[in-house]
């Protein structure tokens, strides 16, 4: 272990959104709390939404969208309403 490269922490964000946090990720990100700043379009993140649910599998490329407007929507709520 100690000889060995160094390498990053994996953290399995995929799954929680897919799976643990699928309820908290739809409310985030309902049409209703995107309208308050009105900056991201309902029906598109829609689309993403149900794009990464409904896919047998998924990976981070759709977590990552997702949870970057995760991020930005409770940033928003906390910050900015």
């Amino acid at each position: 272990m100690v000889q060995r490269p160094k390498e990053g922490f994996f953290l399995p964000i995929t799954d929680w959104l897919r799976f643990e946090l699928e309820d908290y990720v739809r409310d985030t990100l309902s049409a209703p709390r995107l309208q308050r700043h009105g900056l991201f379009e309902a029906p598109r993140v829609r689309v993403l939404l149900d794009d990464f649910y409904r896919a047998p599998a998924v990976d981070y490329t759709q977590a990552n969208p997702l949870l970057a407007l995760l991020v930005f929507q409770e940033w928003y709520e906390l910050y900015l309403t």
